[in-house]
Protein backbone atom coordinates (compact mmCIF):
# COMPACT_ATOMS: atom_id res chain seq x y z
CA UNK A 1 0.00 0.00 0.00
CA UNK A 2 1.58 3.85 -0.79
CA UNK A 3 2.07 5.74 2.50
CA UNK A 4 -1.09 7.80 3.80
CA UNK A 5 -2.32 10.61 1.81
CA UNK A 6 -0.77 9.12 -1.46
CA UNK A 7 -2.36 7.20 -4.08
CA UNK A 8 -1.04 4.07 -6.30
CA UNK A 9 -2.15 3.93 -9.92
CA UNK A 10 -0.98 1.60 -12.44
CA UNK A 11 -0.84 0.16 -16.23
CA UNK A 12 -1.51 -2.70 -17.17
CA UNK A 13 0.90 -3.19 -20.41
CA UNK A 14 1.64 -6.62 -22.44
CA UNK A 15 5.82 -6.74 -21.88
CA UNK A 16 6.14 -5.78 -25.60
CA UNK A 17 4.16 -2.61 -24.63
CA UNK A 18 6.19 -2.18 -21.79
CA UNK A 19 9.83 -2.14 -23.50
CA UNK A 20 8.56 0.25 -26.48
CA UNK A 21 6.78 2.62 -23.26
CA UNK A 22 9.83 2.79 -21.67
CA UNK A 23 12.02 3.62 -24.91
CA UNK A 24 9.80 6.60 -25.62
CA UNK A 25 9.86 7.96 -22.03
CA UNK A 26 13.66 7.94 -22.24
CA UNK A 27 13.44 9.92 -25.71
CA UNK A 28 11.44 12.49 -23.94
CA UNK A 29 13.88 12.48 -21.18
CA UNK A 30 12.15 10.66 -18.91
CA UNK A 31 13.22 7.86 -16.50
CA UNK A 32 9.99 6.29 -15.63
CA UNK A 33 5.77 6.41 -15.78
CA UNK A 34 6.66 8.07 -12.30
CA UNK A 35 8.33 10.68 -13.34
CA UNK A 36 6.56 11.97 -16.38
CA UNK A 37 3.02 11.92 -14.54
CA UNK A 38 5.32 13.87 -11.72
CA UNK A 39 6.16 16.79 -14.66
CA UNK A 40 2.83 16.53 -16.38
CA UNK A 41 1.41 17.35 -12.63
CA UNK A 42 4.19 20.10 -12.48
CA UNK A 43 3.58 22.02 -15.76
CA UNK A 44 6.59 20.81 -17.12
CA UNK A 45 4.69 18.84 -19.91
CA UNK A 46 2.47 20.66 -22.15
CA UNK A 47 0.01 18.43 -23.88
CA UNK A 48 -1.06 20.81 -27.13
CA UNK A 49 -2.77 17.45 -29.10
CA UNK A 50 -3.49 14.42 -28.53
CA UNK A 51 -0.95 13.23 -30.26
CA UNK A 52 1.76 15.55 -29.90
CA UNK A 53 3.60 16.42 -26.14
CA UNK A 54 5.95 19.31 -25.67
CA UNK A 55 8.42 18.99 -22.58
CA UNK A 56 10.16 21.81 -21.16
CA UNK A 57 13.81 22.07 -21.96
CA UNK A 58 14.54 20.77 -18.32
CA UNK A 59 14.52 17.17 -18.95
CA UNK A 60 15.94 16.95 -22.31
CA UNK A 61 19.14 19.17 -21.00
CA UNK A 62 18.81 16.67 -17.42
CA UNK A 63 19.21 13.81 -19.78
CA UNK A 64 22.28 14.96 -21.95
CA UNK A 65 24.04 15.66 -18.28
CA UNK A 66 23.35 12.14 -17.24
CA UNK A 67 24.06 10.46 -20.02
CA UNK A 68 27.50 12.36 -20.63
Amino acid sequence: MPPRGYKAIGVTLREDEYVLLNNKLRAYGFEDLSDMVKAIIKDDVRIISRKNVRTSGFYSKLRKLLTS
